[in-house]
């Protein structure tokens, strides 16, 4: 299999974060997955995205969910290296 023909899609992604429940995204945007990822997330309806400058400004939105009783709808931020 190919490199390109392994790699995860951004919908697929975006329909697997729905289908886990996740309700809220906090992310570090880059230019890796802001095109097929991040635009359409920020657009969906169904999903709150919170983009941040910062890792550990995503850590302290994340733990403020979790402590409000929500941490079964996020997920961690989104960031490629």
């Amino acid at each position: 299999m190919s490199e390109a023909a392994s790699r995860i899609r951004g919908a697929d992604l975006i329909a697997a974060i729905k289908r886990a429940g996740v309700r809220f995204v906090v992310a570090l945007p880059d230019r890796t997955t802001t095109e097929n990822v991040m635009k359409p997330l920020l657009a969906d309806p169904e999903v709150r995205v919170v983009q941040v400058c910062k890792e550990d400004e995503g850590l302290s939105i994340c733990a403020g969910l979790h402590a409000a009783g929500r941490s079964e709808e996020h997920t961690s931020e989104l960031q490629s290296h």
